[in-house]
């Protein structure tokens, strides 16, 4: 199933339909003037090969690439394996107990950066972050990232009657021999 970079989604802040093409604009079209909060990071996140898996973050500076990758493995992942951020010159692994746990965003991140996130790496997820400003309304408490736009939920086939179904189910999957990288992303 290949589903177009705008494939269809929410944003979670007004609740109107939008899609990923149209997300950025939108979740920037929210101001408030002269607000004496710093401005929030707007994070771009998604699937490597699954163009229908998107969502916007919201990350305050303070937040920390800890706080990150607990919300993708929460949201997405459904495990708790070693990742690794990749900038252009520099990696940052996260395992229990690791330093690089506590780096904050403001520390590390730019609008304009882009990152990879690899999830598992035995059998890796990949997801892309694109790291972009956002104004001070969104910005979220001293520490924190929230999600604020996502793709709606994406349509399965019953592989027993092959109408859609109402549910899925990760374990069947895996029993069942489906794609191995499909697996980790929910539906």
């Amino acid at each position: 199933m290949i589903i177009s970079p705008s494939s269809p989604g929410q944003c979670l802040v007004c609740r109107k339909g939008i899609n990923r093409k149209s997300a950025e604009m939108h979740l920037k079209s929210y101001q408030i003037q002269n607000s004496p909060r710093r401005p929030a990071f707007l994070i771009e996140v998604f699937a490597e090969g699954y163009p229908e898996y998107w969502m916007y973050l919201a990350a305050s500076p303070d937040a920390t690439l800890g706080v990150i990758d607990t919300l993708l493995k929460e949201i997405w992942m459904g495990d708790d394996q070693v990742s690794t951020f990749s900038f252009k010159r520099k990696e940052y692994t996260l395992y229990p107990d690791s330093s690089d746990l506590k780096i904050r965003l403001g520390k590390i991140f730019l609008p304009g950066f882009t990152c990879t996130y690899t999830n598992n790496h035995f059998k890796p997820t990949v997801l892309h972050l694109v790291i972009k400003s956002l104004p001070p309304d969104h910005t979220p408490a001293k520490g924190s990232i929230c999600v604020i736009a996502r793709n709606s939920r994406v349509p399965y086939d019953c592989d027993i009657c092959g109408n859609k179904a109402d549910f899925f189910c990760n374990e069947c999957y895996q029993e069942g021999g489906g794609s191995s990288d499909l697996q980790t992303l929910p539906p």
